[in-house]
């Protein structure tokens, strides 16, 4: 009886191992790489991290990371006056135009103004230069597409007809001179990188809420190789280490000292 009785223990604990092995097997694979102190989103079509900062009706920040989190620019962004920011659409690089800056849609709305002006849409390049001023409408809805591999941008404008008391429809079709715009990843709250590669190591540091400074790395002979501005956005800079020689290296964060080893 008592053979028996281990048998069925042994049994039942094989199981519950193998059960236990599927799922660990199930789950493998699935790592937290990176948290953010904020709404991050990756674009593909810049290859680029965006944050957007709505600090008050009047002034819109758009901050843009590189793929190692650090910071590439902050454009600061007026919106026109009694208007407040609705949406920001399109991040390209070569979409609206052939130079190498980056451009982006954005929409605004009021509601205090006739109803044929409440939303209004304009084209912003990284420096916040206005490139095109799409006009006025009740609402705007822009969208994209593409005819035999050439990109369309399209406007769908909502008016209201007073003397009829009803709302009606005009739709504004642009060709775009530029290319390269993925359709399909436009906006992934997602990373690309990829901390497994054997080319990067993450570097953690900690920031202040709204801090921002930079990152200088050392080699063995307190060299500087690198520097990268940060900000509190994130919470480690992803280091391309692809064309480092083996050694160790430190990196400071303000009074924050940290070693790490090339391989």
């Amino acid at each position: 009886m008592r053979r028996k009785y281990n048998f069925v223990f042994t049994l039942v604990l094989g199981i519950a191992l193998l059960l236990n092995a599927l799922v660990l097997k199930a789950q493998a694979g699935i790592e937290l790489e990176n948290t953010f102190n904020d709404h991050v989103y990756y674009y593909s079509s810049i290859q680029k991290y965006v944050n957007v900062v709505h600090n008050n009706r009047n002034a819109v920040t758009v901050n843009l990371y590189n793929e190692d989190h650090s910071i590439y620019k902050s454009i600061n962004i007026m919106p026109p006056y009694g208007y407040d920011y609705s949406d920001i659409n399109f991040y390209s690089q070569n979409l609206f135009n052939d130079d190498e800056e980056i451009e982006f849609l954005v929409t605004y709305y009021n509601n205090n103004v006739d109803k044929n002006k409440i939303s209004m849409c304009k084209l912003y390049n990284e420096n916040g230069s206005v490139l095109e001023d799409f006009g006025y409408a009740y609402y705007i809805l822009p969208s994209l597409y593409t005819i035999d591999n050439l990109y369309k941008l399209r406007l769908e404008k909502r008016f209201y007809n007073a003397e009829g008391n009803r709302y009606y429809y005009s739709t504004e079709v642009y060709s775009l001179p530029g290319s390269g715009y993925s359709l399909s990843s436009n906006g992934v709250q997602v990373q690309n990188v990829n901390t497994n590669n054997n080319n990067v190591v993450a570097l953690p540091y900690y920031l202040e809420s709204g801090d921002k400074t930079e990152m200088l790395i050392y080699d063995a002979n307190n060299k500087l190789v690198e520097k990268k501005e940060i900000d509190s956005t994130f919470d480690r800079v992803l280091l391309n280490i692809a064309d480092y020689q083996a050694g160790t290296y430190y990196y400071s964060v303000d009074d924050s000292n940290h070693k790490f080893i090339v391989k």
